[in-house]
């Protein structure tokens, strides 16, 4: 129970900083002072708190995860696993533990939460299955009705909302698979009526850009980008200087005014019905860089206070998935870069 009771305590402190749409140094530093942490941890432990929609679990002091006899499954993830432990409707007995071991580490992850390893999942569930332990009132943590969105107690502002639940969920089924990135992109497009997004690759010294996968715009407005308009687009070189994992609007890279006296907003976004772009950079090599971004109509952006935030909340976790691609890529490689020296 000491546990719990630290854990209420940064809640009570931490709250007011997660509902705020960036948390400050001199906030931080406060909130450290207070709960006798470092800057550092109160930055990371706000984040937890936002992903988890205000959960104290989220937050729950962590145990030490190495060394025979100790713990190796924090409270917030042993909760995960109960509820998972007292069965699942859509769950066939012989595919309950390998998915079991895919849902707990999916939705720690989702909370921020470092996930156990599947051998520690699998010795777990070796031991408790069938499960006897008891779910809270039969939801799993951070849930609500089964839904699959992050809930929050009632008396407190959801930082975060059921939206970002359904398109992490849905960002998390690219882990390993290339397919997924396009119905990622497109529940993520879909928080923005009217919006129309893109991976896109941007090359400012030579002005040129390509969409290399969208949702919401036709092909042939795609192509078109990719033909011409890149070519005068005129965010493209301040965008450069962005530093990466930063999600930002047009407006404050380039001054609308200007914008829209540009071949690029009259000839390209107004036929599109697109005023406002949301993106964050990805990745830098150089001067190119690729990036995230989504067009949205002046209404949709005056009415959505989020927009930005939205972008920004998803960021560390395609950051996260990305390293997670690459690693496996690299272990996929080696078997065959072996046989290939073997058969040379």
């Amino acid at each position: 129970m000491q546990g719990q009771a630290e854990a209420d305590r940064r809640t009570a402190v931490l709250e007011r900083l997660a509902v705020e749409p960036s948390c400050s140094r001199a906030a931080a530093r406060q909130a450290a002072a207070e709960l006798g942490i470092s800057e550092r941890q109160v930055f990371a432990l706000v984040r937890r708190l936002r992903m988890a929609n205000g959960d104290p679990a989220a937050v729950l002091p962590g145990k030490s995860s190495g060394g025979r006899g100790l713990p190796r499954i924090t409270p917030a993830a042993e909760q995960i696993i109960q509820y998972f432990l007292n069965g699942v409707p859509q769950y066939t007995p012989s595919k309950r533990v390998p998915e079991i071991i895919a849902e707990v580490q999916k939705r720690c992850l989702q909370l921020q939460l470092r996930p156990p390893s599947a051998s520690t999942l699998r010795r777990r569930l070796r031991v408790h299955i069938p499960g006897s332990g008891s779910a809270t009132a039969g939801q799993p943590p951070g849930q609500s009705n089964g839904s699959g969105a992050l809930a929050i107690r009632s008396n407190r502002s959801p930082p975060v909302t059921d939206t970002d639940a359904h398109v992490l969920s849905v960002l998390y089924e690219t882990v390993g698979n290339v397919k997924g990135w396009a119905p990622f992109l497109e529940a993520w497009t879909a928080t923005y009526p009217g919006g129309k997004s893109a991976f896109s690759i941007h090359e400012p010294t030579i002005q040129k850009s390509v969409a290399y996968l969208a949702a919401g715009a036709e092909p042939a407005s795609i192509a078109q980008y990719n033909a011409y308009y890149a070519s005068v687009n005129p965010l493209i070189a301040p965008s450069a200087k962005l530093p990466s994992g930063l999600a930002t609007h047009t407006n404050s890279i380039v001054p609308r005014a200007e914008l829209i006296k540009s071949e690029f907003y009259n000839d390209f976004m107004r036929p599109e019905k697109i005023d406002i772009g949301i993106s964050a950079t990805l990745e830098k090599s150089g001067m190119r860089y690729t990036n995230l971004n989504v067009f949205i109509p002046l209404a949709t952006w005056e009415k959505d206070t989020d927009a930005v935030a939205r972008l920004q909340r998803l960021v560390p976790h395609i950051f996260r998935i990305t390293q997670l691609n690459r690693q496996m890529a690299m272990l996929e490689a080696r078997p065959k870069a072996s046989e290939a020296a073997l058969n040379g």
